[in-house]
């Protein structure tokens, strides 16, 4: 599952998977994914898994959301909305 989301947000980064460290935040690796970049990320995340993620799921606001959410954190959060 990591390394699927990992793919998914390195497509729209435009960036290699393996440049993404999966517990750094993706606002804070040398790219800098923005709130539109996880805006992105996510609706590609809902589609891909058939799944919808309402935001108090990711963080309390967009600023939490785009500082805290790593890519670890998203396949988590993948992972348990398929298991219902």
């Amino acid at each position: 599952m990591l390394e699927q989301v990992r793919k998914i947000a390195a497509d729209i980064l435009q960036v290699k998977p393996r440049d993404i460290a999966a517990d750094v935040p993706l606002s804070k690796q040398k790219f800098r994914a923005d709130d539109l970049d996880m805006v992105e990320i996510v609706m590609a995340l809902e589609e891909a898994y058939k799944i919808e993620i309402p935001d108090n799921e990711l963080g309390r606001d967009n600023r939490e959301i785009v500082s805290t959410m790593s890519v670890r954190k998203l396949a988590e959060i993948v992972a348990r909305k398929q298991s219902r």
